[in-house]
């Protein structure tokens, strides 16, 4: 195998573990889970401090789970750390 070709079957495999562990969830979801509003995700998108949307086709785009979820745990612990 050359490679490219490694370097694409490394890719399809990570893709895999990612979509098999994790869910896509839409802005209302993402919104619900964050508590915050949607041009504050988009504002802190451009800014690079929030997971980037996948494009689902059309307007419809998607978070992934994980990340999502990563993205409050790292809230809570900068929390803890200024408060402790």
């Amino acid at each position: 195998m050359e490679q490219g070709e490694s370097a694409m079957a490394l890719t399809d495999i990570t893709i895999r573990k990612t979509m098999a562990s994790t869910s896509l969830l839409r802005l209302p979801e993402v919104k619900r889970r964050t508590g915050l509003a949607r041009s504050t995700i988009y504002l802190r998108i451009r800014r690079g401090e929030f997971s980037s949307s996948i494009n689902l086709g059309g307007r419809a785009v998607a978070w992934l789970e994980s990340e999502i979820d990563e993205w409050i745990r790292d809230r809570v612990k900068a929390s803890r750390v200024r408060d402790g």
